[in-house]
């Protein structure tokens, strides 16, 4: 379809990029991941892009092991979908959404879960998940919302931590 991901500097850009499949095995567990990575990672979208998950294993969207992080933003007008997953973004470290238009849609679990810090600065965020849209996880730190516009649906928890740090600027 002409549409690409393009991985250099710890950069990974995804322009007019489609994925859907189980991903890569992540650990013994019989999990995966669409996209994995254990360094931090900066995500760079361009055009329209969508990672819908198939398959019966718990596949994550995007999965940032090691405590490292991930940063997401556009160039251009850059939107992303996350689609049927178990999990839409899981971070072991920060993340942080500086621009572009990211849905995390029909998510079983959690759409993002993170133990480090989550920070939005701009852009757009809309998750839709069966359990919590944004948790904090076990060792999670912060939600900080300073811009941009964020829309939760969950049938259990819109935004879960553990310290009750959610902050709205």
């Amino acid at each position: 379809s002409g549409g690409y991901a393009y991985y250099k500097d710890g950069v990974l850009t995804l322009h007019d990029y489609s994925y859907t499949g189980a991903g890569c095995a992540v650990g013994t567990e019989g999990d995966s991941a669409l996209i994995l990575t254990n360094k931090n990672l900066k995500l760079s979208l361009m055009g329209t892009n969508t990672l819908m998950a198939s398959g019966s294993s718990k596949v994550y969207g995007i999965q940032v092991t090691e405590g490292s992080s991930l940063t997401i933003e556009q160039s251009g007008t850059g939107t992303l979908m996350v689609k049927d997953a178990y999990c839409g973004i899981y971070v072991k470290g920060d993340i942080t959404l500086n621009s572009g238009s990211v849905t995390i849609d029909n998510i079983l679990q959690d759409g993002i879960l993170t133990w480090g810090n989550l920070t939005i600065k701009g852009g757009k965020l809309d998750v839709d998940s069966r359990v919590r849209g944004i948790s904090l996880g076990s060792h999670g730190k912060t939600v900080s919302i300073e811009g941009g516009e964020v829309k939760i649906v969950a049938d259990g928890h819109g935004i879960l931590t553990n310290l009750n740090n959610c902050a709205v600027e």
